[in-house]
């Protein structure tokens, strides 16, 4: 689900930022349109940065069996016996996927939706000050940050 809403985030923001090169080069709302493209450049990047994969074997602090990044540095030989180890039982099989969706569920809460809700406040900050600078413009008032 955060994936998706940053990959629809990511995609609104490079519309936007077409349409704003646009009006950028006929010269027109250029104070407005610099600050939204600077903007929804920033929330464009945070969106990228939840999407990105992030795997640092260094920061485990407990082995999780089903988790690639445990198992992925590990011979194959290792990975079978701890493998085997957590499915032994079923309460040792309980313990490692109710372990597994806890991890799961703290790297989606603490990196992704971190990075979502920074790209999400950008990406309004954007269109309200950059749209209030156009709105200036439009009736003429000379923006304090006139190019």
């Amino acid at each position: 689900m955060a994936d998706q809403k940053a990959n629809i985030l990511i995609a609104a923001s490079f519309v936007i930022l077409s349409l704003a090169l646009g009006f950028l080069q006929r010269g027109t709302y250029v104070t407005g349109i610099v600050i939204l493209m600077g903007f929804i450049a920033v929330a464009a990047s945070l969106a990228i940065f939840a999407v990105m994969p992030l795997s640092r074997p260094d920061k485990i602090k407990r082995e999780n069996p089903l988790f690639f990044g445990n198992f992925a540095s590990k011979d194959e030989d290792t990975f079978l016996a701890n493998l085997e180890t957590a499915l032994e039982t079923d309460a040792s099989l309980y313990r490692a996927i109710s372990r597994d969706i806890y991890q799961m569920g703290r790297t989606i809460y603490y990196t992704k939706y971190r990075y979502l809700r920074w790209s999400y406040r950008f990406f309004l900050a954007g269109f309200f000050s950059g749209g209030t600078l156009i709105v200036f413009e439009i009736l003429g008032w000379v923006p304090f940050l006139a190019i």
